[in-house]
């Protein structure tokens, strides 16, 4: 007979009801959660749905999702496994049966460790409810990277690597797991190698020992005893491998831990049985074996199967006693924000000589930022000190730097980092020297380039802040040391490279232009003076400084610093010397510029720092970072020029250390409208012509005179 049609227009079947349609439709119900909310933690979460099933959710550093901020949306069936992979900032759409729901947000509402509640929370949907279905297999790749990473995070190392409920349990699981993928692709490839040994034989061979040829010959016994190279299986190598699978064969996890991945010790025994012919040490005597293990290089491939044994064999430890084990639900994570740190510590560690760190609220060695206010003193009243800190700060050659770091996202500056900055270029100092520069460091996603962009602080522009961004740790850089030592060493260039470029702010085009402005009240005068006024003062001069040094200086630079002399000596001691003074300097600028800058730039017209003008500042700091080893091209480029001179590059560094001094005591302050006067000037004078000689026939001589000398001979 037809079935009948419904009301809807469905066709019923005369086996199924509708009130079993009607409650299967009314049963489902979802969930929303955030995983990670403040995007600062990773970790896994594992939740119990009531019905001998489990949720779990690996979530993942944000700089690995290649979309940013992402929905994502799965099905549960009751009473089964689900797992699913997310990133920091994301929402997780979960729907289940009403009941499983339940029991989800039940076991949820039990994770209240310290942390734990920061790393998945429930949450209304989210405004753009479009999801896309959420990646579902087994996590043990990416728990495997998470714990390569948590390995790693911190400044001040710690045993574990996870925090949180059985992290010490889920961290053996996960080393287990790491060990068995890393040795199943070798196991079959073992090969035997030839093991020095000492044995009593009855037919000789190898070196044999005169004291049992002696007691052979005397007793008649054919034992004699030898050394000799015994070809075998039972290499050092195989031992350790042989006790990492027994420990992880024997190891007694959690039932919580163990429902993840329940054939771990299958897998061991079965790896096992392959090696019954390799001797199966102590765990004790197999760590102190594989800690001195040295392998050749036909060995090296299982140089990470001996890293991984040895994790096994150190992180051995029984099932705690306590009834915290016996829960179904748990959640381990990590600080992403601390591993962020701890590369970028390791990075300018290798990348600068001088890294002071503050970490845990305490102050590095040296390092002073107290807080933007300070209480108005009160009497009988103690003072509260409220104090914050950069992350680092360093030297790179003369100049102090400070640095942050921040994991998130670079999309500008926000409000919060740019006051926070502000007031540490403000108030923090390294052993009492504020810094000239300062920097906010972020992650970007494993293929960024790195890069940075300027910023200057208002209203003055007087101080750079460098927003750099660094490619994060993909994780086959977390897989082996060897590794992670090269991604360091790429870092820490990277972040030279990018150190190099840095130029003081454009307080310095400010301060040039009351510069320009005072040499050309020097060059009207000597335009108003008779030609022959100035010769004394150009004869005083060319004896004082030489003839070598003299006639190294333009025409121009000449007249201006007989101009100088002239002037400086003709003014009462309480006028303003400022003009005099930034004469008579100007020809120490105008070397450097004619006799490095200059030729480095023709030798590398693509840098593009060492074409057209630069400040006298820039001037020293790049020949300074040259002399000092620096990495930059520009670097480079002024470096070819010193050697192709024969130019001792630690004089260079003492010559720069004394114009520093001159820039610093009289150029700057007759840049800023100070007013010098005629001891000034004379000091000056003493310094830079001198009769000694002065600073400037020195100066010639050490960049000039050591290619003379070549070219002579």
């Amino acid at each position: 007979m037809r079935p009948q049609a419904s009301r809807s227009g469905t066709w019923l079947s005369p086996m199924r009801t509708r009130p079993k349609i009607q409650l299967k439709m009314t049963d489902r119900h979802q969930l929303w959660f955030r995983v990670s909310p403040e995007g600062k933690r990773s970790g896994f979460v594992s939740l119990a749905d009531g019905h001998g099933g489990t949720v779990t959710v690996t979530i993942l550093p944000k700089m690995w999702s290649l979309e940013g901020v992402a929905t994502s949306s799965v099905e549960h069936a009751a009473g089964t496994t689900t797992h699913v992979k997310a990133y920091e900032l994301d929402f997780l759409n979960l729907r289940s049966t009403r009941a499983a729901c339940h029991e989800v947000v039940a076991s949820l509402a039990k994770v209240t460790g310290v942390g734990e509640a920061k790393l998945i929370e429930s949450c209304p949907p989210p405004k753009t409810q479009a999801a896309i279905s959420a990646v579902v297999g087994s996590p043990f790749a990416d728990l495997i990277a998470l714990m390569n990473l948590a390995d790693k995070s911190g400044v001040r190392r710690t045993d574990e690597s996870f925090t949180g409920l059985l992290d010490r349990a889920f961290t053996r699981l996960l080393t287990q797991e790491r060990f068995l993928r890393a040795l199943e692709p070798l196991l079959f490839k073992a090969r035997p190698r030839y093991i020095e040994t000492t044995g009593v034989l009855t037919s000789p061979k190898g070196r044999l020992h005169d004291k049992s040829l002696m007691l052979s010959q005397f007793t008649g016994q054919p034992w004699v005893t030898a050394t000799f190279d015994d070809l075998t299986m039972d290499t050092p190598v195989l031992q350790v491998v042989n006790s990492a699978l027994h420990v992880v064969a024997s190891d007694r996890l959690p039932a919580a831990i163990r429902a993840l991945n329940s054939k771990v010790e299958v897998r061991a025994v079965q790896f096992a049985r392959h090696l019954t012919h390799v001797s199966r040490l102590p765990r004790e005597r197999a760590l102190l074996v594989g800690e001195r293990l040295w392998l050749s290089a036909l060995e090296r491939q299982w140089q990470p199967v001996v890293e991984a044994a040895l994790d096994v064999l150190r992180r051995y430890g029984p099932t705690p006693a306590d009834g915290a084990d016996s829960s179904d639900s748990f959640v381990v994570h990590v600080f992403s924000e601390k591993f962020w740190e701890q590369v970028l510590h390791e990075s300018l560690n290798v990348a600068f000589r001088d890294i002071r760190l503050s970490a845990d609220a305490s102050p590095g060695e040296g390092i002073q930022a107290p807080g933007p206010w300070r209480q108005r003193p009160q009497p009988n009243q103690s003072q509260s000190n409220t104090t914050t800190l950069p992350d680092f700060m360093f030297r790179d050659g003369a100049r102090v730097v400070l640095a942050d770091a921040k994991y998130k996202r670079p999309r500008g500056i926000s409000a919060q980092d740019g006051y926070q900055l502000f007031a540490y270029s403000h108030l923090a100092s390294l052993d009492g020297a504020t810094s000239e520069f300062g920097a906010l460091i972020y992650p970007g996603n494993p293929s960024t380039d790195p890069r940075q962009d300027e910023w200057w602080r208002r209203p003055h522009d007087d101080y750079a802040l460098w927003s750099i961004q660094l490619p994060f740790p993909n994780p086959h850089d977390l897989a082996t040391a060897e590794a992670w030592s090269r991604y360091i060493a790429r870092t820490a260039r990277a972040v030279r490279d990018l150190v190099a470029e840095w130029t003081p702010a454009p307080r310095t085009a400010a301060h040039e232009g009351v510069v320009r402005q005072r040499l050309s009240e020097l060059k009207a005068i000597a335009a108003t003076l008779p030609p022959q006024t100035l010769d004394a003062s150009r004869k005083r001069l060319k004896g004082a400084l030489g003839e070598p040094c003299w006639s190294s200086l333009d025409k121009a630079v000449q007249t201006m610093a007989a101009t100088a002399e002239y002037v400086g000596f003709i003014l009462g001691d309480d006028a303003d010397f400022s003009g005099p003074v930034l004469g008579l300097l100007a020809p120490v600028e105008a070397l450097l510029h004619g006799l490095v800058i200059e030729p480095a730039g023709r030798a590398h017209p693509e840098v593009p720092s060492l074409q057209g003008p630069r400040t006298f500042g820039q001037i020293l700091e790049m020949l300074f970072n040259a002399a000092s080893g620096g990495n930059g091209p520009a670097s480079s480029a002024i470096r070819e020029v010193l050697h192709s001179n024969n130019v001792p590059l630690g004089q260079v560094c003492e010559a720069v250390d004394r114009m520093r001094d001159l820039k610093n005591n009289y150029r700057n302050p007759a840049a800023h409208k100070e007013v010098l006067n005629g001891q000034h000037w004379r000091e000056v004078y003493d310094v830079v012509v001198g009769a000694r000689p002065g600073f400037l026939a020195e100066l010639t001589d050490l960049l000039r005179s050591s290619s003379a000398n070549c070219a002579d001979v």
